[in-house]
C-alpha cells in the first residue's frame, strides 16, 4: 500500500520508465485505499496531549456506528517535541518504537492510520515552525511510507494554550497553517485535523488565544472549561475533539445496524455467534435495585428485567426508570426506522460529593463455556436525549478475567473537577461495542455491564434510552462444504 513518488531533482530524477511505473504503483495503492479496509487500526502518537484525539475518535465512532480498532494503539512520546533528542520523534529509540510497532501491524495485513499530535513543546522551546514540519516530513517520508500497513498520517493541530501571549498565538497558528498545507499538498496519504475551533475562546478581546474560558489560567478550572491547566484537555476538551474529527467519518466503514436483531436471539447449543444475553432488548422494567443513595434525591421504577442496578449517588440528584419507545423516521442511521421500545433512565438534581455514577448488570449464560482464547465481543445499543452532566459510558463483559469491552469519557474525576463534566448536551444513537479480544480465562457466566459514570457536585439532566445489551461470541469461519 505505499505511495511511490516520482524523483524530480534536477539532473538526479527518474527517467520517463520509473516516473511511469511510479505512477502505476500509485493508482494502484490508491485503488485499494478507496476500497473497503476493515477495519481499520488506529495508531496515536506524540507529546503529552497524544491520547485526547483518541478519546474524540472513540467518542464519534461510537456515535456514527464506525467499525475502527484502538487495541494496542499508544505509542505517545510524552512531553517531547520533533526533533533528534532522547525521547523525541526523531531519536533513534523513539524511531525503533514506532517501527516495532508499524512491523507488528504490517506482518498482520492491517490497515493503519497514523494520527500525530506534536508541536506543543517545540512551541515552547521556539523551535522555527519550518523545523518542526521538517522532521514531521522526514517522520513520514522515511519511517511510515515504507510500511505495507500504513493507510494515513493524520496531523492533528497544536491546541491553544493559557497563560500565553500574542506572539505564541501566532506562533501556533503558523504552525497549524504549515501542518495543513502539508496535507493538501500530500493529498493521497496525510491529513489535517484542526481541534482550535473547538477549544478556542471566540471572545473578541482573546488577543492571546485562549482556550475556553478566556482569562483563566490555572487549575482549579470552572463548569465548562476545556482544560485542566490551560493547556492538557480536561475530560469535556476531548468530549469536544469528537467534533474535531468529524470530518474523517467518511475514512472508516459503518458498522451493520444489526444490533437489535442479534440482541433478540438467545444463544442455541450450536450458536457460536449468537447473542449471549437472551432478551438483550431492554424493553421492560422488573429488576432489582441495589443503588446507594446517600441524597434527597427521588429513585422511581426498577431497572431492566433480569438486571440489577447498582452504584451510589447523593445530593439532590434522582434517577427514573421508565418503559419509552425511541422513534425513528429515517432510514439509514444507527437505528432502524420504526418505533423501538426501550427503558428510559431519566436524571434530575444536582448530585452530592459522593455520587460516582450507576451501573446495570446481568448475568450472561453463554451457549457453552468460554474457553480461553474465544474471541468475545460486548456491547449495547443506546439514545441520548439532551444528557448533561456525564463524565463518562463503558460497557463491559467480565468475570474474573476480561472477555471484552470500552469506556469512553472519564470514570472518576481528575484535574480540576469542575471541568470535568460534559456540559454539552449530549443528543442520539450511540453503538457502544469493545473490540474484539480472545478471553482471557475460561469462564461459564459472566457479567455483562453498562455504566454511567457521573460526576459529584454537578447539574445532572436529561434521559438515555437502553435499547439493547449484547454479548457474542465470534466464531471461526466454516471450512467450505464439498
Amino acid at each position: 500500500m505505499t505511495m511511490h513518488f516520482i524523483d524530480t531533482t534536477a539532473g538526479a530524477g527518474d527517467s520517463a520508465r520509473a516516473g511511469g511505473d511510479k505512477i502505476n504503483a500509485s493508482l494502484l495503492a490508491l485503488a485499494r485505499r478507496a476500497g473497503r479496509q476493515t477495519p481499520v487500526h488506529c495508531l496515536f502518537d506524540g507529546d503529552s496531549k497524544f491520547a485526547e484525539i483518541k478519546v474524540g475518535l472513540q467518542w464519534m465512532a461510537a456515535f456514527e456506528g464506525l467499525d475502527v480498532r484502538f487495541d494496542g494503539g499508544e505509542l505517545g512520546v510524552g512531553g517531547s517535541n520533533s526533533g533528534t533528542g532522547a525521547g523525541n520523534l526523531l531519536s533513534p529509540a523513539r524511531l525503533a518504537t514506532a517501527r516495532d510497532a508499524l512491523d507488528a501491524h504490517s506482518a498482520a495485513g492491517r490497515t493503519v492510520d497514523y494520527y500525530l499530535t506534536i508541536g506543543t513543546n517545540d512551541t515552547s522551546a521556539n523551535l522555527p515552525p519550518a523545523t518542526v514540519l521538517a522532521n514531521i516530513r522526514k517522520f513520514h517520508e522515511q519511517y511510515l511510507r515504507p510500511q505495507s500497513c500504513f493507510r494515513y498520517l493524520i496531523l492533528v493541530s497544536v491546541d491553544p494554550r493559557a497563560p500565553g501571549t500574542a506572539a505564541g498565538a501566532s506562533y501556533i497558528h503558523t504552525i497549524n497553517r504549515l501542518y495543513d498545507d502539508y496535507a493538501l499538498s500530500n493529498p493521497f496519504d496525510v491529513l489535517f485535523v484542526d481541534t482550535t475551533g473547538v477549544l478556542i475562546d471566540p471572545a473578541l478581546a482573546n488577543a492571546n488565544g485562549y482556550p475556553m474560558p478566556f482569562g483563566v489560567t490555572a487549575a482549579p478550572m470552572p463548569t465548562g472549561a476545556v482544560t485542566d491547566d490551560g493547556l492538557h484537555c480536561s475530560n469535556y476538551g476531548k468530549y469536544l475533539k469528537r467534533f474535531a474529527v468529524a470530518p474523517l467519518r467518511d475514512l472508516y466503514r459503518r458498522k451493520p445496524v444489526r444490533s437489535l436483531s442479534r440482541a433478540l436471539a438467545a444463544a442455541g447449543p450450536m450458536a457460536t455467534g449468537a447473542n449471549m444475553v437472551p432478551d438483550g432488548r431492554t424493553v421492560a422494567i422488573g429488576g432489582t435495585n441495589t443503588l446507594t443513595n446517600e441524597g434527597t434525591g427521588a429513585v422511581t421504577g426498577t431497572p431492566p428485567a433480569g438486571f440489577t442496578l447498582s452504584g451510589t449517588i447523593d445530593g439532590t440528584l434522582g434517577v427514573s426508570f421508565a418503559v419509552s419507545t425511541v422513534t425513528v423516521a429515517t432510514d439509514g442511521g444507527l437505528i432502524p426506522r420504526g418505533s423501538w421500545p426501550s427503558v428510559r433512565i431519566g436524571f434530575s438534581g444536582t448530585s452530592g460529593a459522593n455520587t460516582s455514577g450507576i451501573a446495570l448488570s446481568i448475568v450472561a449464560n453463554p451457549d457453552r463455556t468460554i474457553e480461553l482464547g474465544d474471541v468475545v465481543t460486548s456491547g449495547a445499543l443506546v439514545n441520548f436525549n439532551a444528557l448533561t452532566g456525564m463524565l463518562g459510558i463503558s460497557v463491559t463483559a467480565n468475570n474474573p478475567g476480561a472477555v471484552s469491552g470500552v469506556t469512553i469519557g472519564a470514570t472518576g474525576v481528575n484535574g480540576s473537577p469542575l471541568a470535568q463534566a460534559i456540559v454539552r448536551a449530549i443528543d442520539g444513537p450511540m453503538l457502544l461495542e469493545g473490540d474484539d479480544i480472545p478471553a482471557s480465562s475460561t469462564q461459564n457466566a459472566f457479567f455483562q455491564t453498562l455504566n454511567l459514570y457521573l460526576p459529584p457536585n454537578t447539574a445532572i439532566s436529561g434521559s438515555v434510552d437502553l435499547l439493547a445489551i449484547f454479548a457474542e461470541r465470534i466464531g471461526p469461519i466454516p471450512a467450505a462444504m464439498l
